[in-house]
């Protein structure tokens, strides 16, 4: 009985076996049949990808050459600027445009000093004072007064006068204190002449001249500074009064102004306050 067991447990063994390797052989072939059909696609992907892809060939590009030609240009000849004329020294007057010992005005070959012309020596020497205190009769003992005297055809200088002492007892006794002219800037000051008008009143500074003319001209002033509007160079050369030599409080003073080292205006005080 035991035998007949054992027998039939051993065939039921080999039976389970044999299905089993049924089946695993059945799961590599189906598996084998998957795998070759996944790797149909990927062939027929990589013959498209090595496929040839014609190519066309880029139309000719013409190429067109231009050439210039250098334009010739001509330049003009600028004819250089005129030389300024040169300044006419009347005779009797210094050279030197600051000389403290020879102040003076020329009028027709006569030569005026400072603290000693009178007004009434210009008037006997026929030079015309433009200045209605003389007229005056209340005014005309006064003992200082202002006057204008032509020095060109286009401008005029002022003239003050005071009394010298307690002789003085008249305007017309005063004697020439200062002179003072002012250049008018709205005219083109390139073309304008340094030469006082004929026959009239001259003194020995050039109405036109720069900064640099007077320096060489005259030396260092006592005091250069810059004036209190834009482009202004103030020049002042001082001196003991002429008229007051003792005083503490006067000076003989010869000061001019230069607008962007242009003549601008220049007078002559010979007892400005110090």
């Amino acid at each position: 009985m035991k035998t007949k067991i054992l027998t039939a447990a051993v065939i039921a063994a080999m039976l389970t076996l044999t299905a089993c390797g049924d089946a695993d052989t059945k799961t590599s072939s189906e598996s084998k049949a998957d795998t070759t059909t996944t790797a149909a696609p990927e062939e027929s992907a990589t013959e498209s990808a090595t496929e040839e892809v014609p190519t066309e060939s880029a139309p000719a590009v013409e190429t067109t050459v231009t050439k210039t030609t250098a334009a010739t240009t001509t330049t003009e000849e600028i004819p250089p600027e005129p030389e300024r004329e040169a300044f006419q020294l009347a005779p009797g007057l210094s050279e030197k445009y600051v000389d403290f010992d020879n102040l003076a005005l020329e009028f027709n070959g006569q030569i005026f000093r400072f603290g000693e012309a009178t007004v009434q020596d210009l008037l006997d020497a026929g030079v015309e004072l433009f200045s209605d205190e003389l007229d005056d009769e209340v005014s005309s003992s006064h003992r200082e007064i202002e006057a204008q005297v032509k020095i060109t055809d286009r401008y005029r200088a002022t003239l003050d006068f005071r009394a010298k002492g307690s002789d003085c007892h008249s305007a017309r006794e005063c004697v020439l204190t200062r002179f003072s002219v002012t250049i008018p800037h709205e005219l083109d000051y390139d073309i304008l002449s340094p030469n006082y008008g004929e026959g009239m009143v001259h003194t020995n500074i050039p109405i036109v001249m720069t900064m640099d003319e007077l320096l060489e001209n005259s030396g260092e002033p006592t005091k250069l500074y810059d004036g209190d509007e834009p482009g202004f160079k103030i020049c002042r050369y001082k001196a003991p009064s002429i008229l007051y030599p003792d005083s503490v409080n006067s000076c003989t003073e010869v000061k001019f102004d230069f607008l962007y080292n242009g003549l601008y205006s220049f007078y002559i005080d010979i007892c400005a306050n110090k």
